[in-house]
This record gives C-alpha cells, sequence and structure tokens, in this order.
C-alpha cells in the first residue's frame, strides 16, 4: 500500500477531491505504486464512477485490472455499497463469458477498489464500428454466446442491468473472437443476499444509460431477467445494422421513445431475415410480460434462423450503395422536397433494376443493389465495369434532373465483396456477408460523386482519385462513356 503520509490531501479521509482534479492527481499518485501483491502499471480509462488501472500480480508476474472508485462517490454509501456488490455479484457467478474477480481492498482514503482479471481486446461497440453490421448468422453466434453468460447471471439470482455494448469484451480467438460479459456495477440481486440492503434502489430512481434501458428501468419500476433481455434486443438491432434502434437529440427523447415508440424492424437497414423483426419486436416489447421469459427461449428463437434447413454458399457480388442525402433536418421538407426524394428514389431503384440488381437495402434515404458475378474471372470483370459505369450515368443523369430541390443529394458507392446466400431460391438470398456491411466501406464518399473500393476497380480502365481519410476513390465523371 502507498504510505498514508505521502498521500496528498486529495487522497486524505476528509479531503475533497474536485472531479478533474483529484482524478488527474489519482491517475499520476498511483502509477508505480503497490497495492498490496500488485504493482500499478499504468492507467487504462475513466468510467463513470471508478478509474481502471493496468497492473501486475508481483509474485504470479499476471497482468490484472484494478478498478479504483472515484474519490467523489467515497461520501455516498449508496455507490460505495454498489462497487462492492460488484464483486459479489461477479463471484457469485462462476462462467468463462464472465470477467473474474481475484481480490477487493481499500485505499487509505478508505475508496475501494477490485482487482479483475485483464482482458486483452476491446469492446464490442469499438468492434462493431471496426468491422461494421454483422451478418444474421454472426448474430446468432455472438448472441448464442451472450446468452450463455447471462443465462448463468440470472440463475444466480442476479440481474446485470448494464448489459450493452461497451461492457461486453470481444477478446481474439483466432480469426474470431469470445465475448466476456463485465461491469457488474449496475446489478442487482433477485434473491436475498448477505447484505439486508442489496438491491435497494430508492423508488424512482433511474439508473442505466438511457439508450439501452429498458421502460421499467426509465420508470424507476422493478426490474427483472427480462429487463436484460430488453438490453439484449437492443444489442441484436444494433449488432445487425450499426446503430441504435432509438436515437434523438436528447436523451429525455430517447427514454420517450423507450417508453412509447414502437420498435423498428432490422430489415428495413439491413438484409435480415423478417423473421429476425419477429424477435426483435418480442424483446423490446414495452411490457415485460409480453418479452422473453428467459435468455434460452429467446436463443433457440434466433437459432432458428440459422437452422440447417436450407444449403447456404459463398458467392461474390457487387454492391452499388445510394445514399440520398438530406441537407439540414428532413423534418421540415417541402412537398416539393419530398416529391423530389420519391422521384430520386425511383431513379436509382430503376438503374439498380437494369443491372439486374436485387434490393438488398430499401430505406428512405438508403438503397443498396446487389448483382451475383459470374464465376469466370473475366465475366466477373465486365459484370463489375458494366455496373460502375451504370453508377456514373446515373450521378449525371440525376444531377440534371427537373425539379431538384436544392436540399437533396446523391453519393454512390461501389465495392465487390463476398456473400452468403441460401441457394435453391432463384438466385439466392442474401443472408449476409462481407459486401453486406455497408458501413465498413461506403462511408466517406462526397456528395454528388461515385467511389468504388479496390476490390470494384480491380483490372478495370479507370483512373479514379483516392478519397482523403477512406477507402474510396473517386471515379472521373467521363467514366460511363464506353
Amino acid at each position: 500500500m502507498p504510505d498514508p503520509k505521502e498521500l496528498p490531501e486529495a487522497f486524505s479521509p476528509d479531503g475533497e477531491e474536485t472531479t478533474a482534479r483529484g482524478r488527474a492527481i489519482t491517475k499520476h499518485l498511483l502509477i508505480g505504486q503497490r497495492l498490496g501483491n500488485y504493482l500499478v502499471e499504468g492507467f487504462h480509462h475513466a468510467g463513470g464512477f471508478a478509474l481502471v488501472f493496468k497492473g501486475r500480480h508481483v509474485s504470479m508476474d499476471r497482468p490484472v485490472a484494478l478498478k479504483v472508485l472515484h474519490h467523489d462517490f467515497v461520501a455516498v454509501p449508496d455507490v460505495v455499497r454498489r462497487f462492492r456488490l460488484e464483486a459479489d455479484a461477479i463471484n457469485r457467478v462462476k462462467h468463462p463469458g464472465i470477467v473474474e474477480i481475484y481480490d477487493i481492498d481499500e485505499l487509505p482514503d478508505r475508496r475501494p477498489y477490485l482487482v479483475m482479471e485483464w482482458i486483452e481486446g476491446r469492446n464490442l461497440d469499438r468492434e462493431l464500428l471496426s468491422r461494421g453490421a454483422f451478418s444474421t448468422p454472426e448474430i446468432v453466434a455472438l448472441v448464442s454466446e451472450l446468452g450463455s453468460a447471462l443465462s448463468a447471471v440470472h440463475a444466480a439470482g442476479i440481474v446485470h442491468r448494464a448489459l450493452k455494448a461497451s461492457n461486453i469484451m470481444a477478446v481474439p480467438d483466432g480469426a474470431w473472437f469470445k465475448l466476456k460479459l463485465v461491469d457488474f456495477g449496475l446489478s442487482k440481486f433477485l434473491v436475498p443476499t448477505s447484505s439486508p440492503n442489496a438491491g435497494r434502489t430508492a423508488k424512482g430512481t433511474v439508473i442505466g444509460t438511457p439508450e439501452t434501458m429498458a421502460p421499467e428501468q426509465i420508470l424507476g419500476a422493478p426490474c427483472d431477467a427480462r429487463t436484460d433481455i430488453y438490453a439484449v434486443g437492443v444489442l441484436i438491432y444494433q449488432l445487425a445494422t450499426g446503430r441504435l434502434p432509438f436515437e434523438a437529440t436528447t436523451l429525455a427523447e430517447v427514454q420517450e421513445m423507450h417508453l412509447h415508440t414502437p420498435p423498428p424492424r432490422a430489415s428495413l437497414l439491413a438484409p435480415v431475415p423478417p423473421a429476425l423483426d419477429l424477435v426483435l419486436a418480442r424483446c423490446l416489447d414495452k411490457a415485460k410480460e409480453r418479452r422473453y421469459p428467459t435468455v434460452e427461449d429467446l436463443v433457440a428463437d434466433l437459432k432458428k434462423l440459422t437452422a440447417p434447413s436450407s444449403v447456404k454458399a459463398e458467392r461474390t457480388g457487387m454492391g452499388l450503395y445510394a445514399d440520398l442525402r438530406v441537407e439540414g433536418s428532413s423534418d421540415d421538407l417541402t412537398d416539393a422536397d419530398l416529391d423530389d426524394l420519391d422521384r430520386l428514389s425511383e431513379s436509382v431503384r430503376g438503374a439498380l433494376s437494369a443491372l439486374g440488381a436485387r434490393l438488398a437495402i430499401d430505406a428512405p434515404n438508403a438503397l443498396l443493389g446487389v448483382v451475383l458475378l459470374p464465376e469466370q474471372p473475366e465475366e466477373a470483370r465486365r459484370a463489375r465495369e458494366s455496373a460502375l459505369r451504370a453508377a456514373v450515368r446515373l450521378a449525371r443523369t440525376v444531377s440534371s434532373r427537373p425539379g431538384a430541390s436544392k436540399r437533396l443529394q446523391l453519393a454512390l458507392s461501389a465495392h465487390a465483396g463476398s456473400l452468403l446466400i441460401k441457394e435453391g431460391d432463384g438466385q439466392g438470398k442474401i443472408l449476409g456477408g462481407d459486401l453486406m456491411k455497408v458501413t465498413s466501406w461506403a462511408t466517406g464518399s462526397p456528395s454528388g460523386a461515385v467511389c468504388a473500393t479496390r476490390e470494384a476497380l480491380d483490372g478495370l480502365p479507370f483512373t479514379p482519385e483516392p478519397v482523403e481519410s477512406t477507402r474510396l476513390f473517386r471515379l472521373p465523371a467521363d467514366a460511363e462513356k464506353e
């Protein structure tokens, strides 16, 4: 332990630590110090209630995470109690998908700290930003793995109440990863514990993250396992589309949407089967009585989406993504603007249909057409070239359309990549694949431009210009000429 005499006033039991200055002192002071058997090696990150450091068990030479409560909360008994209950919650559950806790102790200023398993990797939120949306089979695999850990949590009589992508670690495992559920700081016991106040929350208190909270959490009503199932529904939608189901400019608006707005359909933004929309609708039902009663029931329905009732095959496709952009707020579009938006959408649909493309995404402001490429390399090259020339012709046509609204712009992006399809259904129903992760390749295309990735341009007679800070290249305006 550090010598209490060497601690500054911000560390004394009666000292007052300001949020900025005190936490900066904490980060500076603890690094290099020894806390019992653990050496603090460096600062990792700050959360709402605690600072997290990377440390090492001195005799075992094992990396650990040290989670230290902010000094601001030492005088708040409920926060200190919840911090200690996190250790109790984790110790109640033994599962490979749940972070392990090794020890709990106090600094000289009475701040508790946890010594936990050090996890290499990044959270699922960052993984999603890096990879883009996941395919249906990937979602089923991820939620099945998460469901196993969450079932163990519920079996121990605990509701997590903070289940979200940032609290799920993606640990590298070959070309894929395994999941670790972390941060039980908001957990609540559903069965009696050794503490007479365990799990008690003041009536009306809202605890959690508004973007992922179930209606009963927002209202301060009792929570149970179905509260976590609501959060799993939020996560499934996020994995499928790359965005949260309810988004607004203020947290109050987000809360109102969770309370009153029907859950959106993921199939409007992503190539997922309608059955996934039904699963999401049940997870995100406002009344917890109508949600899945257990995580096992939810996972069982999810697995039906990828049941081996049909043959799946890998194919290569060419995707054209049309981003119909609105300058300013879409709430004050005029009738003329809306009419032009309809004409613009129909022009894009017509061009994609003429190419023989199928609409994998058909949303008001976004369209993705997919062309399955021939297996012969030369034929596939010609098909990619034809698609890009058609895209440039489309861009030129819409830029000079009569009655064009100055508030509407079209950006076109192209990519060639793998597809997972269901055979025996015409050309094959698209189930997922690299091409469907639109956010990983279609971001950054300037308005009015046609851009393509290296994969789409490979071997084609164009001289495109790179687009700064993206993986896209801008095609010349005359690229549609034969």
